[in-house]
Formats: C-alpha cells, structure tokens, sequence
C-alpha cells in the first residue's frame, strides 16, 4: 500500500472527457542507508524523507527560497521526515543538517497553483490523412472554415475536419 493511499482512492479508469490530474510518485514509505529526498506533494507543500544509519541529537532543515532563508525547522534525532509550506511557483532548497553538519542539499521547484496559465485556444485543420494543414490562433482569432494552409488541396478542404486540442 502506497503511503499516499489516503489521499487518492482508484476509482477505476476515468472517462476521457474527465480533465487529467498528474499525481506525481507515490510519497516512499522507507530509503535504505543513507538517503534523502524532497518531493513536490502540492504546489504549496514539500515533503522530505531521509534515512542514516545512526540517528543523531537533532536535525535542522533550512528552507531557501530563491536564494533566501524563509524557515528553519529544528527535529529530534529520531525524526525521519517532515512537511514544508512554500509559495506556489518557487524555486529553491532545502538544506539538511545532522547535528550542525551538512548532509545534503535537496533542490526543488514548485508548479503554479493552477493547471495551467494557458487559456487560449488552439484549433487546427486535418486533411484526409490526418495530417494538420494549419494551425491556429491566427491573429488571436480561430481559424474560419476557409482557413486551410496553401499546400493542402480543394478535396482535402471538403474532407477535412476541424479538430480543437489544448
């Protein structure tokens, strides 16, 4: 069972109007020896999971934010894990240390809050071989019905169908 299984249930496959929502990795439930992770859970949080051999007085993490400490997360010896809160659309990294000695720089980069800032529409004309002839927007404006590329026929025109694609 994935440590994430409770955030997210398979309801089967989805139908294919449904908008498609990327995951990402299943968070790991345990490294072997010495290893350590951050990985993007959201585009506001981070989670980080690491493993030594031997456990040490105290971890501390230092969140950097393009180029400036924006926290500093102090956690008992026994501590393998923790959650970070970042601004959505950042870059940066989180610095580990083992008792005030570096172990590890983990670099990540947060995606927009949003599926995606494109909103404009694209629309293109297929000719009979399902080839796109042209390509749209033209002039910020869809392509009309008698928008078709030099090189595509007049029978490619009259069997050609118009296709919307994000």
């Amino acid at each position: 069972m994935s440590s994430d299984a409770h955030l997210r249930r398979d309801h089967g496959t989805p139908p294919s109007s449904s908008p498609y929502i990327d995951w990402g990795p299943d968070l790991p439930g345990q490294y072997d020896g010495g290893r350590a992770r951050v990985l993007v859970a959201n585009p506001t949080t981070l989670y980080l999971v690491w493993e030594t051999p031997t456990s040490p007085a105290r971890w501390r993490l230092d969140l950097l934010v393009d180029g400036h400490r924006r926290a500093t997360l102090e956690i008992d010896g026994a501590g393998r894990e923790a959650w970070l809160q970042v601004s959505a659309r950042s870059r940066g990294e989180v610095h580990l240390l083992r008792d005030e000695v570096h172990v590890a720089t983990l670099p990540f980069e947060t995606p927009p809050d949003a599926p995606s800032d494109d909103t404009s529409e694209r629309w293109g004309r297929l000719d009979g071989h399902g080839h796109v002839r042209a390509a749209g927007p033209i002039g910020g404006r869809a392509l009309g019905p008698d928008a078709i590329a030099p090189n595509a026929s007049s029978s490619a025109a009259s069997s050609s169908s118009v296709v919307r694609g994000s």
